[in-house]
């Protein structure tokens, strides 16, 4: 099969062209950057031209209502396919005990492209915007999670919402001891976002039948990976394995 796979983020609208499972083509921006139908389309035609193909289906992963008709748009008029949204209800992965309103189709897709993977209870991992925390059962199961502020909100929330305190960019702390305002930053941020994974971790853990492994994904997964002090496997292309998944389960072609 070849699939345009579609993430659009809070953070980033990206896109990949799949062939037969492997990455073709990818291409990125900024989600707050698509302010028209013609910025997802010159997205999306360079991704195209890059191929070389045409896609036998389109699958989009969206946690951003407002640009999802521009997406649709930009699909029928460069492909004359219309996109099939991922969501709670088309999706596939079983659901154990947890309140599916609102909730986003990252968060199934990463888990169920990870157990498919690794066939084992799961603890998944997704730095973006947010830092979701989500468990997977042995069986499969979509158990529920945590979600808490990603790096670049937390940076951003310092700076926005105090007079004094300045726009960090983000880099590892080597030591928790800052030595001026902004290692103080660098040190909160580091330290603090790692405890507050690991102590997620350690609780979420008990509360499941088998020891999890653990898996990291999303923009900011290879942060996070450093930051975690545990064993855990990097994934940096879950979500995209998770619409190949999804379109190989629901699209006829």
């Amino acid at each position: 099969m070849k699939l345009l796979a579609v993430n659009i983020g809070n953070t980033s609208f990206s896109a990949a062209m799949i062939s037969d499972r492997r990455i073709v083509a990818r291409a990125g921006i900024p989600t707050g950057y698509v302010s028209s139908k013609r910025g997802v389309r010159a997205l999306l035609k360079s991704l195209k031209d890059e191929a070389r193909f045409l896609p036998d289906a389109i699958c989009v992963s969206s946690v951003v209502p407002s640009v999802e008709g521009k997406c649709r748009a930009a699909c029928v008029g460069l492909f004359s396919l219309k996109p099939l949204f991922a969501s709670h209800e088309n999706i596939g992965m079983k659901i154990r005990g947890y309140d599916t309103k609102n909730i986003g189709p990252d968060r199934l897709l990463c888990s169920m492209a990870a157990y498919d993977k690794y066939r084992d209870a799961l603890i998944v991992i997704d730095a973006g915007s947010c830092i979701t925390i989500d468990a997977v059962s042995k069986r499969g199961e979509f158990l529920g999670g945590a979600i808490l502020p990603g790096i670049e909100i937390s940076l951003s929330a310092l700076q926005g919402r105090t007079e004094r305190l300045p726009r960090v960019k983000f880099k590892k702390s080597r030591s928790p001891v800052g030595k001026d305002t902004e290692g103080c930053i660098l040190s909160g941020i580091n330290f603090g976002i790692a405890g507050a994974i690991e102590n997620i971790i350690s609780k979420i853990s008990t509360k499941m039948e088998a020891a999890p492994l653990i898996v990291v994904t999303g923009g900011d997964a290879e942060a996070i990976f450093t930051l975690y002090s545990g064993s855990a496997f990097l994934e940096r292309d879950l979500i995209f394995e998770g619409l190949v998944t999804f379109a190989r389960r629901t699209c006829t072609v």
